[in-house]
């Protein structure tokens, strides 16, 4: 019977998560391929399958330093539990479609800029991660949301050496804080990174420490009230950065003239509607437009808006001239 049980919580483990080793970024050797159902965390109670995932208390570990693990095309709620991707170097894709729905994440930290901690990746249209409390992000740990990946969390934690990129029509919502905190020192400073019309939302406050750094590469920064005087000081203190495609890099920027020659503005957004109409991509996500945002954003070049606005006359001359026919 002991072994009936032990076998049945393998079978709904191996439901959940696809196991592959960490040879290539974008080449996955599997070493065992599982179903996708998802399941309840309890069922593999007993169980830590091979020393690579493990349940104690009512946190699900990811335990094996050399592994890569894949949620791939599944459903997984885990609301009553807390998610650790760790030890150092486990890293986790969440990809084609899946949902994953959990308490609280942590990500493990590394030991210096050149031996890296954990690592998160959440990429794809379609797939969501719902965190309902905290994100912690430890040392030199790496959290990737690509290609229209949705991440939603109560706060998000940084600490140094770490990066956060959100890119491709992605978005990042938090209903609270977030906190970034570098040290000085070579590979110490921690990055986000906002590019190619991601969204990045905070309704509570948006903290940048010492040693931080803020990029922008047609990105969208959102944090709920006034953030200009508090954006004003960021900038006077050399925390953020946008890219110059001319120069070939990232630049700082010391004022808001110096975003505002590179194209960007500070708007106040105070509905969804308002919101979709400069094009933010997944702004119905954030549910709290109404409380009013201070945007961040890159505004269209004056020959784009003038294509954009030519094509709308010309569509719409079109349509007179069927309908009249």
């Amino acid at each position: 019977m002991k072994s009936l049980i032990q076998s049945t919580s393998l079978a709904v483990l191996c439901g959940l998560l696809t196991f592959s080793p960490s040879l290539h970024a974008e080449t996955l050797l599997y070493q065992s391929t599982y179903s996708t159902d998802g399941g309840d965390p309890l069922a593999f109670a007993s169980d830590n399958v091979s020393g690579k995932v493990s349940l104690v208390s009512s946190t699900v570990a990811l335990t094996d330093s050399a592994e890569s693990y894949r949620i791939n095309g599944t459903t997984i709620n885990w609301s009553a539990y807390d998610f650790s991707v760790g030890s150092s170097q486990a890293h986790l894709t969440v990809t084609n479609a899946s949902s994953l729905t959990v308490s609280s994440m942590t990500l493990y930290s590394g030991t210096t800029a050149t031996s890296r901690g954990s690592s998160v990746v959440i990429s794809g249209s379609g797939t969501s991660v719902n965190v309902t409390g905290a994100i912690t992000q430890s040392s030199y740990s790496d959290f990737t949301i690509q290609d229209h990946a949705k991440l939603t969390a109560g706060s998000l934690t940084v600490a140094r050496g770490t990066t956060v990129s959100v890119t491709g029509n992605s978005s990042v919502v938090l209903s609270g804080n977030f906190y970034m905190k570098g040290l000085t020192g070579t590979g110490k400073t921690a990055v986000l990174t906002l590019s190619d019309g991601a969204l990045f939302a905070v309704g509570g406050t948006f903290t940048l420490d010492a040693y931080s750094q803020l990029k922008l590469s047609s990105g969208y920064l959102a944090v709920a009230g006034d953030f200009s005087s508090l954006l004003s000081t960021y900038l006077t203190n050399g925390y953020i950065y946008y890219y110059d495609s001319e120069a070939g890099g990232y630049q700082k920027a010391s004022s808001m003239d110096d975003l505002t020659d590179a194209g960007y503005a500070l708007k106040t957004i105070s509905s969804l509607e308002e919101a979709e109409s400069y094009g933010i991509a997944n702004a119905s996500s954030v549910t709290s437009w109404s409380s009013g945002y201070t945007v961040l954003m890159s505004v269209p070049e004056p020959s784009t808006v003038a294509m954009l606005a030519g094509g709308i006359l010309l569509v719409g001359t079109q349509f007179l001239r069927r309908r009249n026919s």
